[in-house]
């Protein structure tokens, strides 16, 4: 059984998630996360499921129609990408016949809909790109998690770096103070000191405007996600000078959004920020705490926390129709001639206009 599925029957989605046994989980898959974006992507919402037995796959992105009012095109094309964090397909068996059908449909969907070309962002810890057949992963960077389902003592003396331990001692004893507040629980103010804290970190390193998001964008996720969310903060004589969002169900938590400011940095607040947390995702019986990945000081900095992981972040990308792909972004760069160089590994380089 092949269906096509969106936000209105999203029940069927959520039935056939809490199907797929713990490890495969993840809060990027559910119709919550992507109603949440919805409005940033403004694209429609699509999971596809395949069925077989006691087999089953799915597929959730979105499908975003590319503007004519930008590019001068004789029919409606379309892009597929999933909101900011890790999609892809999940599937709860390695079958290589039934995976081989359940790709066999997807692009069979995706050429009867005219779509352009995907862009997939894969999860490095249920490593999903395995699920994909009908394109080759791209290996981007490490990525880096800490494993949970150790000890403290563990983590504190094997997980750790010598020099993560001395900034974990080193803001202690600065009397820095943690506090977490589940979404059910955070309120204006919190969201008022996350995003000064934030923002101030993004423009601190050029980050694009996508981004930055709107206070109704942080509400409606700690509404959406009361029971699974987490604001972080780390004060300093009652001032917040570090914090993060974190996102999580019952086998992993991804550190998703965060920010530290930079007058703060000797105190080392991120340190003793990720070391609480740790111990507060420990108490809940999280498995992985998931950091990500970034540039190589950043995932250098990150692999200090955890010395042992060896993850990979993979990306998908695919064009199915490549006149029409080369006939857009030959239309973008002439608009866009100081883009082209920065943007010519982005497969939907065209969307930044």
């Amino acid at each position: 059984m092949f269906k096509v599925l969106n936000l209105s029957n999203c029940l069927e989605w959520i039935n056939i998630i809490n199907e797929f046994p713990l490890e495969l989980k993840s809060i990027y898959l559910t119709p919550q996360f992507f109603r949440l974006f919805n409005k940033i992507n403004g694209g429609e919402v699509v999971c596809l499921l395949y069925t077989e037995s006691s087999n089953k796959a799915i597929y959730p992105f979105y499908k975003s129609k590319i503007d004519t009012k930008y590019y001068d095109l004789n029919d409606e094309y379309y892009d597929i990408e999933g909101p900011y964090g890790y999609n892809g397909p999940i599937a709860n068996t390695l079958d290589k016949i039934f995976l081989k059908k359940f790709s066999e449909l997807v692009v069979e969907y995706f050429c009867k809909s005219n779509i352009v070309c995907e862009f997939i962002r894969f999860n490095p810890i249920l490593e999903n790109f395995k699920y994909a057949l009908w394109m080759e992963p791209e290996f981007v960077f490490k990525n880096i998690s800490i494993y949970l389902n150790q000890n403290y003592e563990e983590i504190w003396s094997k997980s750790y770096d010598k020099g993560t331990r001395k900034a974990i001692r080193k803001a202690q004893r600065s009397n820095l103070l943690f506090e977490f507040y589940f979404g059910k629980e955070v309120n204006e103010s919190h969201i008022f000191d996350f995003r000064y804290i934030y923002e101030s970190t993004l423009k601190r390193n050029n980050a694009r405007d996508y981004y930055f998001f709107e206070n109704s964008f942080y509400f409606n996720l700690f509404k959406i996600f009361p029971k699974s969310s987490l604001l972080l903060f780390v004060k300093y004589e009652h001032c917040p000078i570090s914090t993060e969002i974190i996102l999580f169900d019952k086998y992993i938590a991804y550190s998703y959004l965060g920010g530290t400011l930079k007058d703060y940095y000797s105190l080392c607040p991120n340190s003793f920020l990720r070391d609480e947390t740790v111990k507060l995702l420990k108490s809940m019986g999280i498995h992985y705490n998931n950091l990500g990945g970034g540039s190589e000081s950043i995932i250098n900095y990150k692999r200090n926390f955890s010395l042992n992981c060896n993850q990979k972040f993979y990306i998908g990308k695919k064009i199915y129709n490549k006149f029409i792909y080369n006939k857009i972004v030959e239309q973008w760069e002439k608009r866009n001639p100081e883009k082209s160089l920065n943007f010519k590994n982005i497969l939907l380089k065209y969307q930044y206009y």
